[in-house]
C-alpha cells in the first residue's frame, strides 16, 4: 500500500463546484425513478415489508461499495511489472477502467478469472433484457393503449411490445458499437432520470394537479435544456452556454439541477393552467385529447364487451344463493 498513499486525495478546485453540486444531486435524487427498483417494491406483500426491504437495501448497497474499493486499490498498489502484463507502465488512465477484468486476469486464478467474468457477464444481460422488456411493457400500456389507443385489443398490445422490443434493442445495440464505456452510459442514464424522470416522480406523488399535459411540457422542457447544455460523453457541442462556461472544461454551471427545476415548474405551471381551463369550462372538454378531465365512460375494451356478453344472465334464484352463500361465508370469517 506504500505504493498508493500519497495517491488516495485530490484536490478541488473552486470552479469545479458546480459541477460537484450537479454530480451530489444527481446521484442522491436520479438514483429513484428507476423502473427496477419499482418492480421491486410493488412485489413486497405489504408497505411495511417494501419500507423494510428499501431500508435494508440502501444499507447493503453501501456495504457493497467496498469491494469494487478494494479491487480498484489492489490494482493501483500492484506492481505489474511482476505480472505477465506487457502493456503500458504505469497504466494510462484510459486504462484505469478496465482494472477489474486486468485483477481477474493477472492477480487471479484461470477458475476465479472465469467464474468473475461470467458473473459479471450474467448480471449485465439479466439487467439488460429486464430493462428491455420494462421498456417495452411501459409503452406498450401506458403510453400506446392509454394515450393513443384505448380500444386497442390485446392481440394489438402483443404486436406493439414486439416491436418496442425490436426496436429498444436495435437502439441499444447501435448505442454499444459506438460508445466505448458501459459507466459512462450508466452516469448518463442517472443523468437523465435525474433531469426527466425526477420531476414527474415528485408531482406524481404529491401534486393532486399534475395531469398529462404538464407532463409533456416538463419532458421536453428538461430534456432540451439538457441537451442543449451539450454532451461530451457522446460528441454532443453545447447549444446554450450558461454561466461559468469554460471553453476546456465546458459547463461548470449546475445546468443539469437548473434543467430539473424547470421541467419540474414546467409541469407544475402547465398541469394547473389546463386544470383551470378544463375544470372551469373556459375551454371546451373537446379539445382534452389526452381526456384527463373528459369521462371514460365511453370507453370500452372490445374485449370487456365480448365478456360481458358470454357472461350468462343470474335469476333470482341464483342471486338468492349467491347471497345465502356470501353471508355464510361472512359469519364463518366472522366466527373464525
Amino acid at each position: 500500500m506504500s505504493r498508493v498513499e500519497t495517491s488516495w486525495t485530490g484536490t478541488l478546485e473552486p470552479a469545479m463546484i458546480g459541477v460537484y453540486i450537479d454530480t451530489i444531486c444527481m446521484l442522491i435524487m436520479g438514483g429513484m425513478p428507476w423502473q427496477a427498483l419499482y418492480q421491486r417494491v410493488l412485489a413486497c406483500k405489504s408497505p411495511a415489508l417494501a419500507q423494510k426491504a428499501t431500508l435494508l437495501a440502501a444499507a447493503i448497497s453501501l456495504v457493497l461499495a467496498i469491494p469494487p474499493a478494494a479491487v480498484g486499490a489492489i490494482g493501483a498498489a500492484t506492481d505489474w511489472n511482476a505480472t505477465d502484463f506487457d502493456g503500458h507502465i504505469p497504466l494510462e488512465y484510459s486504462q484505469w477502467t478496465h482494472i477489474f477484468p486486468m485483477v481477474l486476469q493477472y492477480l487471479c486464478p484461470v477458475s476465479v478469472s472465469i467464474i468473475g467474468i461470467g458473473a459479471v457477464s450474467a448480471a449485465v444481460m439479466s439487467s439488460a433484457d429486464s430493462c428491455v422488456l420494462a421498456t417495452g411493457s411501459v409503452f406498450a400500456n401506458n403510453i400506446y393503449k392509454n394515450i393513443f389507443r384505448p380500444k386497442a385489443s390485446d392481440r394489438e398490445i402483443v404486436w406493439v411490445l414486439r416491436g418496442t422490443i425490436v426496436a429498444v434493442g436495435a437502439a441499444g445495440a447501435a448505442i454499444a458499437l459506438t460508445v466505448g464505456s458501459v459507466y459512462g452510459l450508466f452516469i448518463l442514464c442517472a443523468d437523465l432520470m435525474y433531469v426527466i424522470q425526477f420531476p414527474q416522480l415528485v408531482c406524481v406523488l404529491w401534486l393532486k394537479c399534475a395531469n398529462t399535459y404538464g407532463s409533456f411540457i416538463g419532458f421536453f422542457v428538461g430534456l432540451f435544456l439538457r441537451v442543449a447544455g451539450g454532451e461530451p460523453f457522446l460528441n454532443i457541442d453545447s447549444l446554450i452556454n450558461y454561466p461559468l462556461y469554460h471553453e476546456e472544461y465546458g459547463q461548470l454551471f449546475p445546468f443539469k439541477t437548473l434543467s430539473m427545476l424547470c421541467s419540474l415548474f414546467s409541469i407544475i405551471g402547465f398541469s394547473y393552467v389546463t386544470e383551470q381551463l378544463f375544470t372551469r369550462d373556459i375551454l371546451s372538454k373537446k379539445f382534452d385529447v389526452f381526456r384527463c378531465y373528459t369521462d371514460n365512460e365511453d370507453i370500452q375494451n372490445p374485449d370487456d364487451v365480448d365478456m360481458e356478453r358470454k357472461e350468462p344472465l343470474m335469476t333470482d334464484k341464483d342471486q338468492f344463493r349467491n347471497g345465502r352463500y356470501e353471508l355464510r361465508t361472512q359469519n364463518n370469517a366472522n366466527s373464525f
